[in-house]
């Protein structure tokens, strides 16, 4: 399966490009993606939906795990 996500660092924020789906066969291969950029100084990640079609609950947790483990700490 074709991982259907791209994730470029642009300064301190990291861009995610989900294609048409986020799920149990692909959302594994994007939170090891997302674990390279741990601190790396990662001040905001964005997500790009536009085209996204599916989300399961592995892929929301992804998204989660961008949050804490990117995102930053109060």
């Amino acid at each position: 399966m074709e991982n259907n996500f791209e994730v470029k660092k642009d300064g301190s924020a990291l861009n995610v490009l989900l294609d048409d789906e986020l799920s149990v066969a692909n959302s594994p291969a994007l939170t090891e993606e997302l674990s390279k950029y741990r601190n790396q100084g990662i001040e905001k990640v964005v997500f790009d939906v536009t085209g996204l079609i599916y989300i399961s609950s592995s892929g929301i947790r992804c998204i989660f795990y961008a949050f804490q483990e990117l995102g930053q700490q109060p």
